[in-house]
């Protein structure tokens, strides 16, 4: 993890980028997450949903949940992923909930950066 010194003596970290593509599944990060204090996620609930981003510290632990709820005249809809993180490796799994109607046991969120500090 890199890091910037101001002239005040304040400490900024640089982020390093540690995935960096589309994935709906597992994948493997270019370095091992007990370098970072925390990680920002860059992601997509739904393919109607806009790019968001989270953080989370590393100090919590390495799990982080993360979903969106979309309401229409007919239904209310929950998407849900969670992330594992675990060295380089990072499991990812998630579920659509329809509230009264159907329960999908399937990721249909979309990861497309992770960036540590």
């Amino acid at each position: 993890m890199g890091k910037f010194v101001k002239n005040d003596g304040t400490i900024i970290p640089i982020g390093t980028v540690l995935f960096d593509g589309t994935t709906q599944s597992d994948f493997t990060l270019t370095d091992d997450i007990s370098n970072y204090d925390y990680l920002e996620i860059f992601y997509r609930s739904h393919n109607w949903v806009n790019p968001k981003s989270t953080r989370m510290s590393l100090k919590a632990g390495a799990r982080v949940h993360l979903s969106d709820v979309r309401a229409d005249e007919n239904n209310i809809t929950i998407y849900e992923m969670t992330l594992v993180f675990s060295g380089k490796n990072v499991t990812l799994s998630g579920c659509t909930k329809v509230a009264g109607g159907a329960y999908i046991t399937a990721v249909e969120g979309t990861i497309y950066q992770v960036i540590g500090y």
